[in-house]
């Protein structure tokens, strides 16, 4: 599992409220040991979390037009946000980033 669909599954435990120990470790055995279950899980939790933040101010770093197509984040290379040059961001959570500049056909032209 990577660190990006980590991340999307603790948020989507953390948005249900489950903090039931139990629960959260059947969790991770189910999406350790089935791949399909684990793909059903992160489509509905990214689902899920994006019906959540679509009213949020907060963006995704995939709809920010400094995002290489290597998945770095140019803003970090330049040196105009506090990151490491190589830094690759969470794309599946929504951030407030200082170096967010909106592609051309966002209709929230807010920067970071």
């Amino acid at each position: 599992m990577t660190a990006s669909e980590e991340a999307v599954i603790r948020a989507w435990l953390l948005y249900i409220h489950e903090d039931d120990p139990a629960v959260i470790g059947k969790v991770w055995a189910l999406v350790e040991s089935n791949q399909v279950e684990k793909a059903r899980l992160l489509e509905f939790a990214r689902k899920a979390l994006r019906l959540v933040f679509d009213n949020d101010d907060r963006r995704y770093c995939d709809q920010c037009i400094k995002l290489a197509a290597s998945g770095r984040c140019l803003a970090a290379l330049r040196g105009a946000i506090l990151a490491s040059p190589n830094f690759e961001p969470t794309l599946d959570l929504p951030h407030r980033c200082a170096g967010y500049l909106p592609g051309p056909g966002d209709p929230d032209q807010r920067r970071g």
